[in-house]
């Protein structure tokens, strides 16, 4: 099965109280789309810390090869978070049942 390549962001999850876990990947079509997606990330987030949060785990995503299914959709999306923590999984992920559309800034 080919796979096809996307700018890839490891994510932590913090918990007051609990510790950290990863959450996941977040897959972007490029690297402008991935400082887009941070930025308004960041534009969303409160001024305090809160009790749950989560950031990713560089500055600079990686390359992980995916589906041609995941690879179409973040092509049209620009940029989708995903929660499974074995990119590995990514090269086989059935996109179809995602439904969010890319939106205007």
């Amino acid at each position: 099965m080919p796979t096809y390549p996307l700018f890839a962001m490891p994510w932590t999850e913090y918990e007051r109280g609990w510790g950290q876990r990863p959450d996941g990947y977040t897959f972007h079509s490029s690297i402008e789309e991935f400082q887009r997606f941070l930025k308004e990330f960041y534009a969303k987030q409160p001024e305090h810390v809160p009790d749950e949060y989560s950031k990713p785990n560089s500055h600079t995503p990686e390359i992980v090869m995916v589906s041609q299914s995941l690879y179409e959709y973040v092509s049209e999306t620009g940029s989708v978070w995903l929660h499974h923590n074995n990119t590995d999984a990514y090269a086989t992920f059935d996109a179809s049942t995602l439904t969010s559309k890319k939106h205007s800034l």
